[in-house]
């Protein structure tokens, strides 16, 4: 098993590329590259529980990209969600319009 500092080493790598998928919408590429995150931060706290101070600010390298990758995904997930509700409103309106010609009302 690798060491900690070569672990921590390629989840903060994993982490980057992660918000340079975000950042490019690769969406697909980000959600593989977390689940292989996932599991090298598992293998890292199951190793030990003790964190030095050298890891600690390691976590908080990765917790910032985090929350960059975090605010991108976010923004994202609200613009399709604009774009959804969008179009249930034009099919409303134009189901609207199609009743008004068929009815002659």
């Amino acid at each position: 098993m690798p060491a900690r500092e070569e672990l921590l080493n390629s989840i903060i790598d994993m982490t980057q590329k992660m918000l340079d998928h975000a950042q490019q919408q690769e969406w697909e590429a980000l959600n593989l590259l977390e689940e292989k995150r996932r599991t090298l931060i598992t293998a890292f706290f199951d190793q030990q529980k003790t964190l030095s101070d050298a890891h600690q600010i390691s976590i908080q390298t990765i917790i910032q990209l985090d929350e960059k990758t975090q605010q991108l995904v976010t923004t994202k997930r609200n613009d399709v969600g604009q774009s959804i509700q969008s179009l249930g409103q034009k099919r409303h309106v134009h189901s609207a319009y199609a009743d008004t010609l068929k009815y002659g009302q």
